[in-house]
């Protein structure tokens, strides 16, 4: 939810006065149960101008507001997945729209109770598919900052906590199987990129 009665309005005029297709603020999070290092990602120090090649995040597309015209215009959609389908759709449309403007207010208030058992298999494959849509843009537009942030989502508890109870299904198997054999080694060397993979894949036999 917005964080007061005047952030969206704050968002709104910003955008217009600066004449950018997003703008967006910092954020207040309280995830229960899920405990993660973002701030420098979802807080801003200034207010200003930003080049998303300088940003390279993939989280949080609700503390934004976007120019509606320019995302139609674009075509530029959620996919059909019932989980992780919010960050193809953000770092596609910020990709695209190049600039957006930041506020250091907050202007946004997260809260979410974790329960791992409550996801289904579609949807925890679901969160492998978005994903992996996320690692072939990042890679094709050479994002690797972006990258490496995604690799590293791969490696956590984030994904494979919810991952359990499903690890020996196929399909769930299929995707895991596809996007590490997608993984650019060379791109990781080349780019001094900090990637590889934990003992969770083991664990989980994926290999």
């Amino acid at each position: 939810m917005y964080f007061d009665n005047f952030a969206l309005e704050s968002l709104y005029k910003n955008a217009i006065k600066n004449k950018v297709l997003i703008s967006g603020g910092g954020m207040e999070a309280k995830i229960y149960g899920y405990n993660q290092t973002f701030s420098k990602y979802i807080l801003f120090n200034n207010d200003g101008i930003m080049n998303y090649t300088n940003y390279q995040y993939d989280f949080y597309y609700q503390r934004f507001i976007y120019n509606k015209n320019f995302v139609k215009k674009n075509k530029i959609f959620f996919p059909d997945l019932r989980r992780f389908q919010d960050p193809p759709f953000f770092i596609k449309v910020m990709f695209m729209a190049k600039n957006f403007y930041t506020l250091k207010n907050i202007t946004y208030v997260y809260r979410a109770k974790t329960d791992y058992n409550s996801l289904n298999k579609r949807q925890v494959i679901d969160m492998f598919y978005g994903l992996e849509e996320c690692l072939q843009f990042a890679e094709k537009k050479k994002l690797y900052k972006l990258y490496n942030i995604l690799l590293n989502r791969l490696n956590s508890h984030f994904f494979w906590d919810r991952t359990k109870q499903f690890f020996e299904d196929v399909d769930l198997k299929s995707i895991v199987n596809k996007i590490i054999r997608s993984i650019n080694k060379e791109k990781i060397k080349k780019y001094n990129l900090v990637f590889n993979l934990t003992d969770l894949f083991n664990n989980y036999k994926y290999y």
